[in-house]
């Protein structure tokens, strides 16, 4: 009876480390804006939308690799956008939280958070552009054509402009 004790204790001490293991991989495992941050978006969003890109486009090989290094180069930069925009709307909820009346500060507050996002969409818009430009000439025009009406709309997280032609 006692080696039964020692298996089964022993088999519990597995679970345990292997729930471990698992939960350490699925924090480890990378996401489409460094730090962690994603905006709720993981690898699935970002392999999903590059390959409806190069679907839509019709995209070579040649082509392709370029853009997908282009895009793997803009994640960090999106989430460094993300974050900034997270902390300039957290500062304006705070400053919310502390008053009834429109106060100097927030109205500064929320100026700053309008400048977060436009520099964001900036960003956004610079790599469009840059994504355009390795493309041939009328599959940029159409690329261009089809972005820049999402790029306009208000509230549009970046990952919903750049992964799907289906979010509109």
């Amino acid at each position: 009876m006692k080696a039964a004790w020692r298996i089964a204790g022993f088999a519990g001490l597995l679970l345990v480390v292997a729930g471990a293991g698992y939960g350490v991989v699925r924090m480890m495992r990378p996401m489409v804006h460094e730090g962690g941050h994603d905006g709720g978006h993981g690898v699935e969003v970002q392999e999903s939308g590059l390959r409806w890109l190069r679907e839509a486009y019709g995209l070579d090989e040649g082509t392709w690799v370029k853009i997908e290094a282009l895009h793997e180069a803009y994640y960090p930069v999106c989430g460094d956008m993300c974050g900034r925009i997270e902390r300039a709307n957290a500062k304006v909820a705070e400053l919310m939280r502390g008053t009834d009346r429109m106060t100097p500060e927030l109205e500064e507050a929320l100026r700053e958070a309008e400048r977060t996002h436009a520099d964001c969409r900036a960003a956004l818009l610079r790599h469009v552009f840059e994504v355009a430009a390795l493309m041939p000439p009328e599959k940029a025009r159409r690329y261009l054509d089809e972005m820049g009406p999402r790029l306009v709309e208000e509230g549009r997280h970046a990952d919903e402009v750049m992964t799907s032609g289906r979010g509109r």
